[in-house]
């Protein structure tokens, strides 16, 4: 085939490949536009959004390309095919119009609206210009299957950008009842001393009382759930409740069990998800649990159903009953046409019909509290990232990261290379209640109270449980906090000199407790497993996602740490070339079991070994059996990931260990230059000060509370850490990570909410400040004020302040024993 007949080939095919092309794309976002909301690899995420933006390309192209081939053709020759070509400009703009499960991929664009109606109108108008042109009378049957598919073409274009024009910022807070987020209307609770008054007393106890039995009535339905729970818009766009109505949830989320509040919480996330990135608005009367903002939009939606259902049957019946001399191929892409489209309007309206029946048997079947309805829900996982990991990795891969350093893409792969993530967003946002809890319980008691307790990022577990003097750890800027604890959780996690049981936390119960085992060691390296998590995932916040930690989070102090790592073990190559001598995990020696460490780890499974050399058929027996538990099929990958996580943890254990030899020997020698030359030894101490030191010190003055008592501590100031985040991120930002599959800050800031706690808004709301009142006459700094304790450094002192911290220069400094 030579150049001129390809081009030949081409105009004839185009419009049938586009057309065809359009439908495909439309049955991708079909069935997987709903796995958004689950855990999904960052590559399926990545087809989503090309299927979201080719769907729509598609469609413009193919109206282009038949306004084109109309314009061009006269209308006395190859009439036939023309006219049938045109009965696809209809089914075009019905694909336009998108589906059901995906208004937006990302929160941006329901704010870009106004440029999805221009679309609509100018595709609307193409096809009619095509449709009124290209007719010159003939088969009046075709004219009506035409119509029947115009029809609810045109509906659908202008549905899509009305959706995304109601799940935009400003119509989620144009629709908000403004008397419930003012003081100013009729309440019995008007102020936040009478709200606190009411949540500490026997008056919450009373009220539970009263509503318990309605509560185990209505717990199983919609109707007896408070309606903020279910869909906590307002939180979104940073508008806050009036007293009543947290006091309301506070009441029924107080006495709830932990998985039923888990699961309260999935699905406000989930309904949330569907209001601002579907068409979930339009379609949920009588499938929803959901308050409607606007009912009579849900009318619309099912009338536009109704007219997209039953129209194109109609028109498919007409086109087959029609007569004329029309092309075999088109023939058959219009049949195609017309029936694949009739089953995307039908698909997810026979879902949500079905879903409703699936749920009122689950009501009978099931006690307890299941709100799933029968549509996904969100699943939030813990994305996880780590200095040492991080570190490790760019030794294992140099070559690698030169050649996406030369193409300028390195931080771009940076921010998308972090480690696997865990499924342990339940048992951290127990933790999470728990401290909730007892700081109803035991530490607040008035206003100022209050807001301390929810100032506090760490304060409160180092006063009540640490016999050490680490508070200076977290009298700095809060981002050098996060990163001064997480370098210190990895220095505590990989100790070497802990006892056997940590030694057993570390290499087996962070796999077992992962995968919902119990591996049978002590009580608190459950402790141990979470405080990784969380540390590591608040690493991730930092230099992943830092607009979400913090306003004014500074990432690239995650590259300062990275630096000082490559500056103190310049030195160490050899060693580093040992501890990093592994390499990557192959399909192909998993299968022949040539890694000697992985079979080291599997040696006591012989069924297991002989899946790994080969033998798949033990494999398909395991699967194929029925009687087998439901849990051996995944065992072999469970036990596989647990190998290759040990492998790594051994990797970031060598670089650990050698980070802290390091540390430790430049302390001795600097002893020894201390007790030579004191002067010069100090100022090379000062020179050298940075997080690596700091974190060797509050790791030993963690390490002298012995190991339970010190998991304790870490736990509780990253359970402080976490709520402090939480509440300091604006709800936009909330919003927007649902899009990406929501973020286990987003859980604990709904969970801190709904518990009572002090949210953005209502921190900026504030009518007075929280003034602390000390036994000497001296006001209070602005940092003090907010809950905010700066470094020294940054902090102008006055002269009693000054005489102050000159005595207390005067005690031992820390030491550490070489």
């Amino acid at each position: 085939m030579d150049l001129s007949s390809a081009v030949l080939w081409w105009e004839e095919w185009q419009l049938r490949i586009l057309v065809l092309g359009s439908l495909f794309a439309q049955y991708i976002l079909l069935f997987s536009a709903p796995l958004r909301k689950r855990a999904i690899p960052s590559w399926f995420r990545s087809i989503i959004w090309l299927a979201y933006l080719g769907s729509d390309a598609l469609a413009i192209y193919a109206l282009a390309t038949l306004f084109n081939r109309q314009r061009r053709q006269d209308c006395s020759s190859g009439q036939g095919n023309s006219i049938l070509e045109v009965v696809w400009a209809p089914v075009l703009l019905m694909h336009l119009g998108g589906q059901d499960s995906i208004t937006a991929y990302n929160i941006e664009d329901n704010e870009l609206w106004t440029r999805h109606v221009l679309t609509a109108v100018s595709q609307i108008t193409v096809a009619i210009f095509v449709l009124s042109k290209s007719w010159r009378g003939g088969d009046n049957r075709l004219l009506k299957a035409a119509i029947m598919f115009f029809i609810p073409g045109v509906l659908k274009c202008l549905e899509k950008p009305w959706t995304l024009k109601n799940a935009s910022i400003n119509s989620l807070v144009s629709s908000s009842d403004p008397a419930h987020g003012t003081i100013s209307n009729v309440d019995e609770i008007k102020t936040l001393q009478a709200y606190l008054q009411e949540a500490t007393t026997d008056c919450v106890e009373a009220h539970h009382n009263r509503e318990l039995q309605e509560q185990s009535d209505s717990v199983d339905s919609p109707s007896g759930i408070p309606p903020h729970i279910l869909q906590p818009s307002r939180l979104f766009v940073d508008l806050a409740s009036s007293y009543a109505e947290r006091l309301r949830i506070l009441t029924f989320f107080k006495h709830l069990h932990d998985k039923k509040l888990y699961d309260l919480l999935q699905e406000g996330l989930s309904n949330m998800f569907d209001s601002l990135y579907t068409k979930e608005t339009f379609i949920s009367t009588l499938t929803s649990s959901t308050p409607l903002r606007h009912p009579w939009l849900s009318i619309c939606g099912y009338w536009l159903r109704g007219c997209s259902m039953h129209l194109p049957f109609s028109a498919i019946v007409l086109f087959h009953k029609s007569h004329g001399a029309y092309n075999d191929i088109d023939v058959k892409i219009t049949y195609a046409l017309f029936c694949c489209t009739l089953v995307l309007e039908l698909y997810p309206v026979l879902l949500k019909f079905s879903n409703v029946s699936s749920y009122s048997r689950l009501v009978r079947l099931r006690e307890g509290l299941d709100l799933g309805f029968g549509k996904p829900r969100l699943s939030v996982m813990v994305a996880q990232y780590s200095l040492v990991g991080f570190f490790s990795r760019n030794k294992r891969h140099t070559k690698t990261m030169c050649v996406v350093s030369l193409l300028q893409c390195k931080d771009f792969l940076d921010q998308r290379w972090c480690v696997k993530p865990c499924d342990s967003s339940f048992f951290i946002t127990k933790l999470v209640l728990q401290y909730v809890k007892s700081g109803w319980k035991y530490k607040i008691k008035n206003v100022d109270s209050y807001w301390k307790f929810n100032d506090h990022r760490g304060q409160w577990t180092l006063e009540n449980k640490c016999n050490q003097d680490l508070v200076w750890s977290l009298r700095r800027p809060f981002d050098e906090s996060i990163l001064l604890w997480h370098i210190t959780t990895d220095f505590c996690f990989y100790y070497m000199g802990a006892s056997v049981d940590h030694q057993c936390a570390i290499a087996w119960c962070t796999q077992d407790y992962a995968f919902g085992q119990d591996h049978g060691c002590a009580a608190w390296c459950e402790s141990v497993v979470r405080c990784k998590e969380i540390s590591n995932y608040m690493m991730y916040l930092l230099f992943v996602n830092p607009e979400m930690l913090m306003a004014g989070t500074r990432r690239n102090l995650f590259i300062a740490a990275n630096a000082e790592v490559e500056e103190l073990l310049k030195d160490e190559k050899p060693l580093l070339k040992k501890i990093l001598k592994g390499k990557n995990l192959s399909l192909r020696e998993i299968l022949n079991g040539k890694m000697s460490w992985l079979k080291e780890i599997l040696k006591s499974d012989t069924s297991m070994l002989e899946i790994i050399k080969g033998k798949m058929s033990r494999l398909k027996e395991i699967i194929r059996n029925k009687n087998q538990s439901p849990g051996a099929a995944s065992s072999t990958d469970t036990k596989i990931h647990m190998a290759e996580n040990k492998w790594l943890e051994k990797i970031e254990r060598g670089v650990v260990q050698a980070i802290v030899a390091k540390l430790e020997s430049t302390e001795c020698s600097e002893q020894v230059a201390c007790t030579e030359s004191p002067t010069g030894a100090e100022k090379n101490a000062t020179a050298q000060q940075g997080f690596l030191r700091d974190a060797l010190r509050l790791h030993k003055g963690l390490l002298a509370l012995g190991n339970e008592r010190m998991w304790d501590v870490i736990e509780g100031v990253w359970v402080e850490m976490l709520c402090f985040s939480a509440s300091r991120c604006r709800g936009y930002l909330h919003a927007k990570s649902l899009g990406n599959g929501g973020e286990l800050l987003t859980v604990v800031w709904l969970l801190l909410s709904h518990m009572g706690m002090e949210t953005l808004p209502e921190r900026l709301q504030r009518t007075e400040l929280s003034i602390p009142r000390g036994n000497g006459a001296t006001p209070a700094s602005t940092s003090q004020i907010y809950g905010i304790e700066y470094p020294a450094r940054f902090r102008r002192t006055r002269p009693h302040e000054e005489a102050a911290a000159i005595g207390a220069s005067t005690s031992q400094p820390y030491r550490s024993t070489c």
